[in-house]
């Protein structure tokens, strides 16, 4: 007689043995396959960036600088330290100026 875990245990080499034979025919498939499965798991938008570095700051402020947070609704006094995000926006009073730089260098007056 022939019990399951006899069964099973021949299946279980027997696809063993498959898998080997391909992975020495082919050691690149299995990263391939790795890689599109993680792709379809993983995060849809990796970010390769640090949040810091994706980050605009302010450089220099002259006169009444504010800001408004995207997910706030008041506006606060900008000092050199705020940071600021992707919608956040920038208002200035009259003769004032604020200088933003971003992470790729670029920079603009406000």
């Amino acid at each position: 007689t022939v019990t399951y875990k006899t069964v099973i245990l021949y299946i279980l080499l027997a696809l063993g043995v498959i898998f080997g034979g391909i992975y020495i025919a082919k050691p690149g498939l299995y990263s391939a396959v790795i890689n599109k499965i993680d792709k379809s798991v993983g995060d849809p938008d990796p970010d390769p960036v640090g949040a810091d570095q994706k980050r605009a700051k302010f450089v220099n402020l002259e006169g009444r600088v504010q800001v408004k947070k995207v997910n706030s609704v008041q506006w606060v006094d900008a000092t050199l330290s705020t940071s600021l995000d992707k919608g956040d926006l920038v208002q200035t009073g009259s003769d004032s100026d604020a200088r933003i730089t971003f992470a790729d260098g670029t920079f603009y007056t406000v």
